[in-house]
């Protein structure tokens, strides 16, 4: 086996990160905030409904996700 050197770690040795690799990092972060928000909404309909029955999954899925979007950005 060849003598190859120890591959250095760490932020001194890492190369910055592109644009198309952070673009793809943002979009994954939203993609994963879409789908926690729709499991959410999905367990917590049943009891807003009882509540409030005019209130259609729509609406009540899009406040979960606005609501947990305002958490998200504190």
């Amino acid at each position: 086996m060849a003598n190859v050197p120890a591959r250095k770690v760490g932020k001194k040795f890492m190369k910055p990160k592109t644009s198309v690799e952070l673009m793809e990092a943002a979009r994954r972060r939203e993609v994963e905030h879409e789908i926690l928000s729709y499991f959410l909404a999905v367990e917590s309909y049943p009891a807003r409904a009882a509540s409030e029955p005019e209130v259609s999954f729509e609406t009540h899925c899009w406040s979960v996700y606005t609501e947990l979007e305002s958490g998200w950005a504190n």
